[in-house]
């Protein structure tokens, strides 16, 4: 399968304060160069967005037993929490949402982010504390972001790329490594029904199970099993639930008073933007998430007849063809317009090139 990998050079100044050397990454030689990183390096911090989804978690996890299986000293970070069924995870549990002001590492793995705001704001400063950047994601991303860059826009999870990794590092992939990829598969492929269930991708959750991994574990984890707060957040959720006159786009809201009154946390929202998205007819599906003041995180989710990238770049901002993630200005009304708008003028295809990289 052809992979597209990121050929970019280092900016004069690189997420970790480096000064630019000419190609960081060139064709097939992008795994080996983040692989040799590794290698080189003791101390690896390993993060990505912030309010984690069940890919970034299985990253996460994965890559603390690899890296611990080679005799590195992983610290796994985020400013926020897994979600509640991804907690189980082997590694997990050394989840950490503060560094020390001194925190230094030879290198750092970012994750699944595609965009470098948002992680910068809570990476090690200054950035030579960083290290080496690694930049290891499955999505488009928007201006330079690491030193090293490693991106396969054919990966239907992270686990793809991570387990091609592993296995050219020499790390036996074991039950408890395989955990971690294996949730990375049944996060972004909605449990092997989304289109981005590709061959490759059930290939790989065969090899994992033949390695020891107990789907039913897993699943019963992510799927079975949710806090009183989740269930009590979905029915404030699914309550705002709006279905726009073509029919074609529907939109729920999760309100910062709704997580207050029912105590729940941001990631216990994953997944809800699918009930919207299951609707007869709908093709797009979007969770508005308020911020405070007028800024809303949107998440868009396709059915396949829109793009979701498509609606992005309608509003000024980047996806792909699933799914994507922004911040918006603006009412609740004036958003939800907005999309909606969108939707229908990607099912036109009236639809925009995509902008040229922006550098951060």
């Amino acid at each position: 399968m052809d992979r597209t990998l990121a050929v970019e050079m280092r900016t004069p100044s690189s997420p970790s304060g480096r000064s630019g050397h000419g190609p960081v990454t060139s064709g097939g030689d992008a795994m080996r160069q983040v692989a040799e990183a590794l290698r080189q390096a003791r101390r690896v911090l390993i993060t990505g967005h912030a309010d984690p989804d069940g890919d970034v978690a299985g990253a996460g996890s994965a890559l603390v037993c690899a890296l611990r299986a080679l005799g590195k000293e992983p610290v796994l970070f985020n400013p926020d929490p897994f979600p509640a069924g991804y907690s189980h995870l082997p590694g997990a549990d050394a989840l950490v949402h503060r560094l020390p002001p001194d925190a230094a590492f030879d290198a750092t793995v970012i994750v699944d982010a595609a965009r470098l705001d948002r992680v910068e704001s809570f990476l090690p400063r200054p950035a030579s504390l960083r290290g080496t950047v690694l930049w290891v994601d499955h999505h488009a991303r928007s201006g330079p972001c690491g030193d090293i860059e490693w991106i396969d826009s054919d990966a239907a999870a992270m686990g793809e790329m991570l387990y091609a990794l592993f296995r050219h590092m020499g790390v036996t992939v074991d039950a408890q490594i395989g955990m971690g990829l294996y949730a990375t598969l049944i996060a972004d492929t909605g449990g092997f029904r989304y289109e981005s269930t590709t061959r490759a991708a059930l290939r790989l959750a065969a090899d994992l199970v033949e390695l020891g991994v107990k789907p039913w574990e897993v699943a019963q984890q992510v799927y079975e099993r949710q806090p009183l707060e989740r269930v009590r957040l979905l029915a404030r959720v699914l309550g705002t639930l709006r279905v726009g006159k073509s029919g074609r786009f529907a939109c729920v809201t999760m309100a910062l008073r709704d997580l207050a009154e029912t105590m729940a946390s941001p990631s216990m929202s994953d997944g809800m933007i699918n009930h919207a998205r299951g609707i007869d007819g709908v093709e797009m599906a979007a969770q508005l998430d308020e911020m405070g003041g007028d800024r809303w995180r949107v998440t868009l989710r396709s059915r396949g007849g829109v793009e979701a990238g498509a609606v992005a770049r309608i509003v000024g901002e980047r996806g792909h063809k699933y799914g994507a993630t922004f911040m918006l200005h603006g009412t609740e009304a004036e958003i939800v317009r907005r999309l909606e708008d969108a939707v229908d003028q990607a099912w036109r295809g009236d639809v925009p090139p995509p902008p040229a990289d922006r550098g951060m």
